[in-house]
């Protein structure tokens, strides 16, 4: 566990800029590289973030491989920490081909699978994602690499019967315990992540809980924003900051979406990359205390 913040924009989503940006089914060899260019101006605004006043050191990105590939470079060259994720599929438990190369060849700061798990769960799936996680993990350590572990909770039908489908209620009273209890079990088959990246929650009491763990297995712990608009991510990063465990946030389309949706009709960097500086800036902000007040955020949506 280390003392140093983590203040992550998370953009190394594929679909969701594929949806923004695509004419048809499928993006167009042009509206790929559209892509490839609207990623880069969005990293223009974390460093225009960093040129205002967040410290570098505590800086960082999530990119792809797909369409990220030139920020992870500009991320190494510019020395903002940067991660890339491993996943297999959704719902699959295998790696993706190639995820050796992939790692030797942009060397992130943390690899990041991500699990789909939940305790009161399908047990084989929750196994073999571990057995696939044991495997990137070994094969990290040997590389001298870091491993950034997400868990998200798919709620199952008994867990949102026993509060009457009441969304918040769920929140409040089960998901906090089934996230402390999924990193638990996995920490407890193996796994050791450098940083845990889980979702968000709305109570003093499970903020704590799940920090404690964080705490208790010497890793530091990221809040994701799992498409919650701004208030309630600005909430769980006020509770976030002023808990134990804690070290900052990956947060994406709370910050990306709307102003890459704008970017897409008129094609305005200098605007885009202001929107990015100042919505990132105001996530660090909430992280720290502060009042976080998110231009046109009733609507977006953030992981």
């Amino acid at each position: 566990m280390s003392n140093k913040h983590i203040y992550m924009l998370a953009f190394d989503h594929e679909v969701q800029f594929d949806e923004v940006f695509a004419s048809g089914a499928t993006p167009t060899a042009g509206e790929r590289e559209l892509i490839r260019q609207v990623k880069k101006v969005v990293f223009k605004g974390v460093r225009k973030a960093v040129k205002d006043g967040v410290p570098i050191e505590n800086a960082a990105v999530l990119v792809d491989e797909l369409y990220g590939a030139d920020v992870a470079d500009e991320a190494r060259e510019s020395g903002i920490a940067y991660s890339m994720p491993v996943d297999p599929p959704v719902g699959g438990v295998i790696l993706p081909a190639n995820w050796q190369e992939s790692l030797k060849r942009y060397q992130p700061t943390w690899a990041k699978p991500l699990l789909w798990y939940n305790v009161e769960g399908d047990k084989d799936r929750n196994a073999g994602q571990v057995e696939r996680t044991k495997v990137l993990q070994d094969w990290l350590h040997n590389n001298d690499q870091k491993l950034l572990l997400e868990i998200l909770v798919p709620a199952e039908r008994h867990q949102v019967e026993a509060t009457a489908g009441d969304q918040k209620r769920y929140e409040a009273e089960y998901l906090p315990r089934l996230i402390t209890a999924a990193m638990e079990e996995i920490y407890s088959a193996g796994i050791r992540p450098e940083v845990w990246k889980v979702e968000g929650v709305p109570t003093v009491e499970g903020s704590k809980a799940i920090g404690g763990v964080a705490k208790a297995t010497g890793a530091d712990c990221l809040v994701l924003g799992r498409a919650a608009d701004a208030a309630t991510v600005g909430q769980w990063l006020s509770l976030a900051g002023s808990t134990d465990g804690y070290r900052g946030f990956a947060v994406g389309r709370t910050i990306w979406q709307q102003p890459v949706v704008d970017w897409e009709r008129n094609r305005d960097d200098d605007r885009l990359i202001e929107e990015i500086a100042q919505r990132y800036r105001q996530l660090v902000n909430a992280f720290n205390g502060n009042t976080i007040e998110l231009e046109r955020s009733g609507s977006t949506n953030g992981r």
